[in-house]
């Protein structure tokens, strides 16, 4: 059926990213859910909806390399797409105006 053939497509390209062994994972737009379970199993933290100025700024420090899409993995630019940085750290504090809690995300002993 077409869902065993949706779930099969997400399964395999989940795997190639998963086969560069990233520790995190930072996308600009939503993931749907079963890749993000997919990347849970696979111990891959998962940021979403980083805005593009920020991600550029991200892959600078830590030597990312940015892509368009998820399906030209391997294909365009082999294993050297990930970037390095020791320690990734999410806070998680709560605004007093509006009562939101509101999470910052926390790179350090990136490249650059």
């Amino acid at each position: 059926t077409l869902l065993e053939q949706e779930d099969t497509y997400m399964e395999i390209l989940v795997n190639k990213i998963t086969g560069l062994k990233p520790d995190l994972l930072l996308v600009g737009r939503s993931v749907g859910r079963r890749a993000q379970e997919l990347l849970l199993e696979q111990n891959v933290v998962l940021v979403q909806q980083v805005k593009p100025n920020l991600m550029q700024r991200i892959a600078r420090q830590t030597g990312a390399t940015i892509m368009s899409s998820s399906d030209h993995i391997m294909n365009q630019f082999g294993t050297n797409v990930l970037g390095r940085c020791r320690r990734f750290r999410l806070v998680t504090f709560r605004c007093n105006e509006a009562l939101k809690q509101q999470a910052l995300s926390k790179l350090s002993g990136c490249k650059s």
